[in-house]
């Protein structure tokens, strides 16, 4: 069976890329399937610019947030495949993907005759990261009902409806011709039946289908291996005050090394300095999560394998990227304690207990059953 996987579009977001690699693999492992990624593009409009450009403004001029550029600098094409050159050699040597489709060029797709869609994972269906949140309700096969329709863990990222009314009108009329949706978030279900009237199924996200082995495969690749012992991974996107509090507190209690995965960031003081800005591989993203001794994450797919790899870790609420991603998963393995928003958690103990990895293997075991089960009955049945 050929399946076109419709997800975010893969660039330098490590959870981003090990998704769409991993609900590859079980396609592949699992059912014999020939599956590709589409390749979708960024493509950068003058309205999504001036739109950056206004927000940019009310954040500097109006909310008074400090060390805001209004003009966003965005890199070459050339200073790109700089910074995301590990990023683009994961993708060419694990990843099959179609030839680059502009967002709305989408229709190119048709020669590769699919039998099948899969919309999903990630945040495919929050209508800020997804512009033209109709491509991702397959509105380009319009009533073409000789294809199989569905999701694989799509997420709306946040637990409140984002969508104008004819947005929900057009994807609640473009959902119903699915043949099967499934979700990553328990308030997803509830949006979905709310907002879409369409019934979903909660399934994990595609990273969590694989064990820890089939990541280890990855690891054994990586160039810069760590022998140190006893270090904390620590991986924030999005880093604050609150946060930075947090961390100081954290670091107090725990007396081990800290190591930060991701680069400088790329502006205009940093750009003579490019090399500081590459993204690090795959392989050495997976080898700091998999080697730590604790974990602190305020990301989502950092969480999933800091429970993958069974490490014990703290996740930082992350409300810029959606809290309901990450109550979820916690819920999911009874983990909502790891959730830390404020200091007092810190000072309460939450760094000393420890978490029973037996009883959360037992449920990752259930869920990941539950979650190919529910791949087999709708593509292969």
């Amino acid at each position: 069976m050929k399946i076109g996987i419709l997800t975010q579009p893969l660039h330098t977001n490590y959870g981003g890329l090990l998704q769409a690699y991993a609900l590859q693999q079980i396609l592949i492992k699992e059912f014999g399937a020939n599956p590709k990624t589409i390749n979708i593009q960024m493509n950068v409009t003058f309205k999504t610019k001036l739109k950056g450009y206004i927000k940019n403004f009310a954040k500097k001029y109006i909310l008074f947030q400090k060390n805001v550029n209004i003009f966003s600098f965005r890199p070459t094409e050339n200073q790109r495949k700089i910074i995301a050159k590990h990023s683009d050699n994961f993708i060419e040597n694990n990843i099959s993907v179609t030839e680059k489709i502009l967002r709305y060029d989408i229709k190119s797709l048709k020669k590769y005759n699919f039998d099948a869609y899969i919309v999903g994972s990630d945040q495919v269906w929050r209508p800020k990261y997804s512009p033209n949140i109709f491509t991702y309700f397959l509105e380009f096969l319009k009533d073409n009902n000789a294809v199989k329709k569905l999701s694989y863990a799509a997420s709306f990222g946040v637990d409140r409806w984002e969508y104008s009314i004819s947005q929900s009108q057009k994807c609640s009329e473009l959902a119903k011709k699915f043949n099967a949706i499934s979700v990553r978030e328990d308030a997803a279900i509830d949006l979905c039946k709310r907002n879409l009237g369409v019934t979903a199924e909660k399934v994990l996200d595609p990273t969590l289908l694989l064990d820890a082995e089939a990541y280890k495969e990855i690891i054994d690749e990586s160039k810069t291996k760590r022998d140190e012992e006893d270090f904390v991974m620590f991986y924030v996107l999005d880093p604050n005050l609150l946060k930075g509090a947090l961390v100081a507190e954290i670091r107090k209690k725990l007396n081990f090394s800290f190591f930060q995965i991701m680069p400088k960031p790329f502006t205009k003081e940093n750009v003579r300095n490019i090399d500081d800005c590459v993204y690090p591989p795959v392989s050495s993203w997976l080898e700091g999560f998999y080697k730590a001794k604790y974990v602190v994450t305020d990301s989502f797919h950092g969480t999933a394998f800091s429970i993958l790899f069974n490490k014990q870790f703290i996740a930082l609420g992350n409300v810029q990227r959606g809290m309901s991603r990450f109550k979820s998963i916690l819920k999911m393995f009874g983990l909502e304690d790891r959730l830390v928003t404020n200091l007092k958690q810190i000072e309460n103990g939450i760094l000393d207990k420890n978490i029973d990895f037996e009883s959360v293997n037992n449920i990752l075991k259930n869920e990941r059953n539950k979650s190919i089960n529910f791949l087999r009955k709708n593509l292969f049945k």
